[in-house]
C-alpha cells in the first residue's frame, strides 16, 4: 500500500469538477495507490478558479493554450505558457489564482507533504524542513521534462507502468522540487552501496512476489532504508535501477516458464507480474528481440 497515496480523488480535482471543468481523463493512480496520481483537464481560468485550501500539493504543467497570468498578487509578471510548470501548496487556497483568455489544456500531479518528508529522511534532514513555496509559470530546468515523462507513462495503456517505476519517478520530481524551491539545499547521500545481506533480502522478496505489484517502499523496507536512499544505494551496488532489476527478473522467469511449461502465455504474464499478455509481449520483444509465442515455437 502506498504510504503517501490518496484514498480518494484529490480534493483539488473534486473542486474542479464542481466548477464545471472538462476533466479529459479520470484521475490515474488513485486506485493503483500511486504516491502521486495525475489528471488532465481543459478549463477556462478566471473568477471561478478561486479555491478554498486543499491538504496536498498541486503541480501543474501547461500543455496547450493561451498565456495564463497569475492575478492573486497586486503586482506580478508571472505568466504560464506551454511547457511551464506551477505549484500550489497546501492551504494556499484563494491566494493562488490565474486567468486566461481561452480554455487551457493542462495536467495536475498531486502529492502530499509526507512524500517530501520521506525524501528528506533519506538525506538525514528533519521532517518538516522540506516545505515548498509556491511558484508559477516556470521553465524550471529539468522539472518540466520529468513531469512530461511522468504523464506520458501514466497514460500509457500499451506498456503500463508499474509501481516501482512511478514511485521512482515521483521521488525524483520531489527531490528536484526540494532542491529548487526551499531555502536549504538537499545534499546527496554519501553512501552508495547495500551493506551485508541486504541485497539478498531484496532479491528474495522480489522472487517471492514476482506475480504481484511491488512498490519501491517494499524493497526499501527489506533493505532497511528509505526509498530514495535505497534507490541510489541499489544502483551503486548492482549497476541497475530497482525498476530495471525487477523487470529483468520478471522477463527471465517468463522466459523460463515459456521454455519449460505449456501454460498459456496469458497465465505466464499474470504469474510474472505483467498487466496483460500484450504487456508481456511488448516487454519481451524489447528485451529479447522476439515475441513470447515465437520464442516458444523456436
Amino acid at each position: 500500500m502506498g504510504v503517501h497515496a490518496f484514498d480518494e480523488e484529490p480534493a483539488h480535482l473534486a473542486l474542479y469538477r464542481r466548477l464545471g471543468a472538462t476533466v479529459a481523463t479520470s484521475p490515474v493512480g488513485v486506485a493503483e495507490r500511486w504516491n502521486a496520481p495525475v489528471s488532465r483537464q481543459v478549463a477556462r481560468l478566471g473568477e471561478a478558479t478561486d479555491f478554498p485550501g486543499v491538504d496536498h500539493y498541486v503541480l501543474t504543467i501547461q500543455i496547450a493554450g493561451p498565456v495564463v497570468r497569475r492575478v492573486d498578487r497586486p503586482v506580478t509578471d508571472e505568466a504560464g505558457r506551454d511547457g511551464t510548470v506551477s505549484l500550489q501548496v497546501p492551504g494556499s487556497g484563494g491566494r493562488f489564482r490565474a486567468e486566461a483568455a481561452a480554455p487551457v489544456d493542462y495536467a495536475h500531479l498531486y502529492f502530499r507533504q509526507s512524500l517530501l518528508d520521506e525524501v528528506d529522511d533519506g538525506h538525514g534532514r528533519r521532517r518538516g524542513a522540506g516545505r515548498l513555496a509556491d511558484f508559477f509559470g516556470r521553465p524550471d530546468g529539468e522539472l518540466p521534462g520529468q513531469v512530461t515523462t511522468y504523464l506520458t507513462r501514466a497514460f500509457d495503456t500499451t506498456d503500463p507502468p508499474g509501481l516501482i517505476e512511478m514511485d521512482s519517478r515521483a521521488y525524483l520530481i520531489a527531490l528536484d522540487l526540494l532542491r529548487r524551491h526551499r531555502a536549504a539545499p538537499v545534499a546527496d547521500p554519501e553512501r552508495t552501496g547495500l551493506p551485508g545481506g541486504r541485497l539478498a533480502r531484496v532479491h528474495g522478496l522480489i522472487m517471492d512476489r514476482l506475480h504481484e505489484p511491488i512498490r519501491l517502499s517494499d524493497l526499501a523496507g527489506a533493505a532497511g532504508l528509505t526509498p530514495y536512499h535505497f534507490a541510489r544505494s541499489f544502483r551503486g551496488e548492482t549497476g541497475e535501477t530497482p525498476l530495471a532489476y525487477v523487470m529483468r527478473l520478471r522477463l527471465e522467469r517468463a522466459r523460463d516458464l515459456l521454455a519449460r511449461t505449456r501454460l498459456p502465455i496469458a497465465e505466464i504474464a499474470a504469474a510474472t507480474g505483467f498487466a496483460s499478455q500484450a504487456h508481456l509481449t511488448t516487454r519481451f520483444r524489447r528485451a529479447f528481440g522476439i515475441t513470447p509465442a515465437r520464442f516458444r515455437e523456436g
